[in-house]
């Protein structure tokens, strides 16, 4: 298994019903990581990858320490809720993407920076900070099925950069 373990992006890609789900999670549950599901779906946005702002957080302040005088202070704030992607990046966790294909090339664009640079550009209402630096330990699996291929330029380069980095890793073992 030494192979899985220096790679970063598994792609498995097959004929429907062949168990490319079932392999992917196999191959996560040996890296003995937290495995972290999502299924490719055409609604999909980048912020069900990514997170979103869900909710509002509420604070009151009721200042009554001079009876005679009352200060109050009322704040409301957006919260910002991470999605899997986010989760996964940031504790090392495996993402099994399965069916990636099916989501629009925009919302998979994300994944390219988190594959080449390791980085998580983040937008700017999460109100953290602009970028996450993948944990060493992150993993991402994808499968897709070859009736449901898309040739959006994004599935296209996802799978070009899966087998960049796995002949990476084959070249840095034999040398």
């Amino acid at each position: 298994m030494p192979c899985a373990i220096c790679t970063r992006a598994f792609l498995f890609t097959c004929a429907a019903g062949t168990g490319k789900t079932t392999l992917a999670i196999h191959l996560a549950n040996l890296l003995e990581r937290r495995i972290l599901l999502v299924f490719g779906d055409d609604q999909y946005t980048s912020a069900d990858l990514i997170g979103n702002q869900k909710g509002y957080n509420r604070k009151k302040v009721v200042d009554n320490f001079i009876h005679t005088v009352v200060k109050l202070e009322d704040e409301f704030r957006q919260s910002w809720v991470d999605a899997r992607l986010t989760t996964a990046c940031r504790e090392g966790f495996t993402l099994v993407y399965d069916e990636f294909n099916r989501s629009r090339p925009e919302v998979n664009n994300v994944l390219l920076s988190v594959l080449k640079e390791r980085l998580l550009v983040l937008p700017a209402a999460s109100q953290q900070q602009e970028y996450i630096r993948a944990h060493p330990h992150f993993r991402v699996i994808f499968t897709a099925s070859d009736r449901a291929r898309r040739t959006g330029a994004s599935a296209k380069m996802l799978a070009a950069e899966c087998r960049r980095q796995w002949l990476i890793e084959k070249w840095k073992r034999n040398r």
